[in-house]
This record gives structure tokens, sequence and C-alpha cells, in this order.
């Protein structure tokens, strides 16, 4: 059904005077195959008067089914927005970014982990309006680095997702080099506090399920916080093999 919707309801202005005429010119036809079928082809009115005759009541019925097709395809995008919109940050949510992922990553793409370093710390020193403001201080920052059209999301709590499709390696350290610097945020007066993030990165070199991904980008955001925080941890994986190298400046992975 939702398929159908969106497949009937009208675009604009001309496509709703498109389908409204193509609606009418249907009932007309329908009109002169029941008037055909009911006193035969020799003594069936034309279909040019069949056409008039259905067009009396197919052009406000029309009209009509088109509008509610059309508010009712608004409120289903509306209802999808918000149910894979995080409200706090805006950005995506989880659902939406493991639809947007394929089951399988495939050669050049990369997914990448992101987690809030010390966040708990925050919330306990500072509050949980301070660590709602460093969410969205941190995700106003993700917008500001990542180009626009970027697969981009909150997982949930303080984790990140990014998972970019066909982009160089050396462009996404960049980025993420960017992020991990993270921002400060002000908690009232003159006193700021910093955020900032680890990563982990997973660049694929072979085929590899969404989940195994997940588990390797962890394991890799993991290695990036035992290394010392405000950096990323690169995971590398082929068919047959997985190997870690930490790093920490986009320097030092690009040398």
């Amino acid at each position: 059904m939702e398929r159908f919707v969106r497949l009937i309801a009208p675009t604009n202005r001309l496509d709703f005077l498109f389908k409204l005429v193509l609606f009418v010119l249907l009932s007309g036809m329908l009109n002169h195959t029941r008037a055909v079928l009911s006193h035969g082809w020799a003594d069936a009115n034309t279909f040019a008067y069949n056409l008039q005759a259905a067009a009396f009541t197919a052009l406000p019925m029309s009209t009509l089914a088109l509008l509610l097709i059309q508010h009712l395809n608004a409120l289903q995008e509306k209802l999808y927005t918000q149910a894979t919109t995080d409200q706090l940050t805006q950005l995506p949510n989880r659902r939406w970014f493991l639809e947007q992922c394929p089951s399988e990553l495939r050669q050049g793409m990369i997914m990448v982990l992101l987690d809030l370093d010390h966040f708990k710390a925050v919330n306990d020193t500072h509050g949980h309006d301070t660590g709602d403001a460093c969410l969205i201080a941190i995700s106003d920052h993700f917008r500001a680095v990542l180009p626009e059209d970027t697969q981009c999301a909150r997982l949930g709590g303080e984790e990140f997702g990014i998972f970019f499709k066909q982009t160089s390696l050396p462009q996404v350290l960049d980025w993420i080099g960017k992020i991990c610097q993270g921002v400060q945020v002000s908690v009232g007066g003159d006193e700021k506090v910093a955020v900032t993030v680890s990563a982990g990165i997973l660049a694929v070199d072979g085929g590899v399920t969404m989940r195994r991904a997940f588990q390797l980008a962890d394991a890799a955001m993991y290695d990036a916080k035992a290394a010392g925080r405000s950096r990323f941890a690169m995971a590398h994986i082929s068919d047959a093999n997985v190997s870690r190298a930490r790093h920490a400046g986009v320097r030092d992975a690009i040398a």
C-alpha cells in the first residue's frame, strides 16, 4: 500500500493535472466498455459521449481521491522522517543507518564507529543537560566536517556511525581526524568542557557482512580509546585476514 500511495501521489501541480486527466480518461474508457458489453458495438454510444458522461462523476471524485492520496503520502513521509530521526541531535538514527547500509560491504566501502570520550564523567560532573548540549555540539561538528550527503547517524547514547560507499581512504582519514579533535562546549560562565571523539575505521578490501563490519569497527574504536582517546584506530579486512594498526593522527595514517 505504501508503494501504491507513493506511485499515485502527485509530486507537483503538473503531475496532479496529468494524473487527473488520466483518471478521467480511464473512467471514460471503462464507461465505454460497459456500454459496448451491454449493447454491442453497433448500438453503443461513441467513446466521446461515454467519456463526457463519465467525466461528470469522475472529475470531482478523481480530484478528491488525488488530494487525499497526496495528503496521505505527505503523512507517510512525515512519519518515516520522525521514525528515522534522532530527536535530540536531528541526525538520522540507528534504524535509518542500518536501512542505508548494505547487508554485505564490498571492496572500497568504509565503516566508521565513533564514541564520545569520557561522556559519563561529563554527565556526572555537569549534569545531563550539559551532556545533551555536548551531543548536539558534536553532531553539529560532524555536519561541519563531513559532506552534506554523508550517511552519518546517532546509533544510540554517545555512539555514532558513518558509512562511506565510494570515498577515498585518505579523504576519510582527514575528515575523521578532524572529528576526533572534537569541540569546546560551554558549561556556564567562562568554563568550557572539551568533547573529543574516539573512532574505529574499517576499510573493506574484500566482502564482509554488516554485522562483522560493526564488530571490527567497534573493536578498532576501543583500540583508539586504549591508545589515549581523541584519535582513531584502523582495522583493515581482506578475504583471508584482518590486521589492525593504531593511528594517533592523520599524518601518521597517510604516511
